[in-house]
């Protein structure tokens, strides 16, 4: 059984916010996952966590980025949903929450103050906050994250929300980047945790609708999002991508990037200025319009770990 739907698409203002959101994930992911075989991480040795583009470039071999491009734009792809979700800046979290509220049967999870975050043991970040993160997991409430971990630790995305008790409770899902169509299959689900309760799935070379299933499986229901990777969110993604790569191999002295879409050029034009700072210090700048708490943008000026780069958000869960 499939309850399908299509979400209608929020008009987008491709501005600079916009498209610091897209640069701030290609970063990220660089920073914060262990997986990719020529990440800060691995080339600079520690304390890498202050790394900035200029530390990145002149230890990179030039082909390097466009050789782990494809894995950048899939694992990166989950930074850039989590902001989606919290900018709401495709208006599918409602959607998503009453979906997520039809499977889990809680009619009132969609009017729950929510944030969605990375989670999961592949990124330093998602490591952090399964240790750390006291919520309810959603889908057996007898649970805590941080004491049942290993039951939800290969998830990619987690959506905790502020009931009117004293209790988050921890809502986790899955991406699937490169066959978003194999959410609709029960055999995908067997492989990923019984506790995630929704998927995001990207459809190569699709310009996709974005629908939205409930999907019923021998094991429960689940509820699945897919966006074609030539819509407008996710193939202005794989673009920043290219356009990172390409900013890093010829360095800040060429202007190229100048000539790129309405909004784009102002956030490299930030790259240029931070070329030699901090990550920590580049991603405050690129992300001073966004709606932060104070000791959010506290901890990212003052990043010396991971953690406080990619979920400062975490510090009271």
């Amino acid at each position: 059984m499939s309850l399908l739907r299509i979400v209608q698409p929020g008009a987008v203002a491709y501005d600079f916010d916009y498209w610091a959101m897209h640069v701030s994930a290609v970063l990220l992911c660089l920073h914060d996952h262990p997986g990719l075989a020529t990440s800060p991480a691995r080339l600079l040795g520690d304390p890498w966590q202050a790394w900035s583009l200029n530390d990145f470039r002149g230890a990179i071999q030039p082909a390097a980025f466009n050789q782990m491009q494809a894995l950048i734009q899939n694992w990166g792809a989950q930074y850039l949903l989590a902001d989606v979700l919290n900018r709401d800046t495709l208006g599918l979290r409602s959607p998503l929450l009453e979906a997520i509220s039809e499977v889990a049967e809680e009619p009132s999870l969609p009017q729950l103050p929510a944030e969605c975050l990375v989670s999961g043991r592949d990124s330093y970040s998602g490591s952090e906050f399964l240790d750390r993160c006291n919520a309810r997991i959603q889908g057996d409430r007898r649970r805590r994250v941080h004491t049942s971990a290993d039951l939800v630790q290969f998830t990619d995305l987690c959506i905790l929300l502020e009931t009117d008790g004293p209790e988050r409770v921890a809502v986790f899902g899955e991406v699937e980047g490169n066959h978003g169509e194999y959410l609709g299959q029960e055999r995908y689900w067997h492989a990923k945790s019984q506790l995630a309760l929704f998927g995001i799935g990207l459809v190569p070379q699709q310009a996709y609708p974005i629908t939205l299933d409930i999907v019923s499986f021998s094991f429960g229901r689940r509820a699945v999002v897919l966006l074609g990777t030539r819509s407008n969110v996710i193939g202005d993604f794989h673009h920043v991508v290219d356009a990172v790569g390409k900013f890093l191999y010829f360095g800040p002295r060429d202007e190229w990037w100048r000539m790129l879409q309405p909004g784009l050029p102002d956030v490299f034009a930030i790259l240029v200025q931070y070329w030699s700072n901090p990550v920590s210090e580049l991603l405050s700048a690129l992300r001073r319009s966004l709606v932060f708490e104070e000791h959010v943008v506290q901890v990212l000026e003052q990043a010396t770990t991971p953690h406080a780069l990619t979920t400062p958000q975490l510090i009271q869960v």
